[in-house]
């Protein structure tokens, strides 16, 4: 059996990982739609930045300085999350609308926001690195609503929200 130490190192790892992949989405998106190139590049950047915010997790995490309260989430929601980005990522290989593009980025937004360290957000200690993975989920909930205004102002159907 692995150590709690071990499992939250890997949630990391894949938490990284998600924002790789999630970053790699909008840059080709802002490639296939050079009209809407700035919106599709300011996400992927503040993707880029989740990466970082979460290296730092993971730094504090190996030096021991995350706190008690620091409740990984379960590795399998995680690896479900990871997943399911690949899989959005292999469809936007194809033809692709705009309309589809920004229901499957809102789809990886709701995805990602929802799987990240709900516990310790919610929770009441308080650090540097808590604090920045606080902002990291604010931001993720803000790139629903960002691309939810997007599509209004494109005149594209918004999907209920699941």
């Amino acid at each position: 059996m692995k150590k709690k130490s071990d499992l939250i190192t890997r949630n990391l790892n894949l938490c990284i990982e998600i924002e790789r992949l999630s970053s790699q989405v909008y840059h080709e998106l802002s490639r296939f739609f050079p009209n809407e190139r700035d919106f599709w590049h300011n996400l992927a950047m503040s993707e880029e930045n989740h990466m970082m915010i979460l290296e730092v997790a993971k730094g504090y995490h190996e030096q021991k300085l995350l706190p008690e309260s620091f409740v990984h989430k379960s590795l399998l929601l995680i690896e479900d999350t990871y997943a399911n980005v690949r899989k959005i990522r292999k469809s936007l290989l194809g033809d692709m609308t705009l309309q589809r593009a920004c229901e499957e980025a809102l789809r990886m937004e709701h995805l990602t926001g929802e799987s990240y360290f709900q516990e310790v957000l919610t929770g009441t200690a308080e650090s540097r690195v808590i604090a920045s993975l606080k902002k990291l989920l604010s931001e993720e909930r803000l790139h629903a609503t960002l691309i939810t205004d997007f599509m209004k102002s494109r005149n594209l159907p918004v999907p209920e929200e699941e």
